[in-house]
């Protein structure tokens, strides 16, 4: 989140590194934020693994395994994600409006 946040192509506009934490800060505060250890891993998946067709996709599975793993969801801005992902993993990813 907090690269997203000072990425200005995301934003719109530059942010200062100062403000991106705010806000991560603000979200951890919130009651229902729960940190997820990660011990996964994309040998041993939760997750169908057969949509891995690129090294890209390998960064935007593993936090999807990860929650899939943990009986979270992944919130994401990515709308991608959930399009490649096989239908039944598809309930692990909640897509955030831009």
């Amino acid at each position: 989140l907090i690269r997203m946040l000072l990425n200005p192509v995301i934003t719109g506009s530059q942010r200062e590194a100062a403000e991106a934490l705010a806000v991560m800060r603000g979200m951890r505060a919130d009651s229902r934020w729960t940190f997820l250890v990660d011990d996964t891993t994309l040998t041993r998946p939760t997750v169908d693994t057969a949509v891995l067709m690129g090294h890209r996709q390998v960064t935007d599975l593993h936090p999807v395994n990860l929650a899939a793993g943990s009986g979270a969801v992944l919130a994401t801005f990515d709308a991608e994600i959930a399009a490649w992902l096989s239908p039944r993993d598809r309930q692990h990813v909640l897509l955030i409006p831009a």
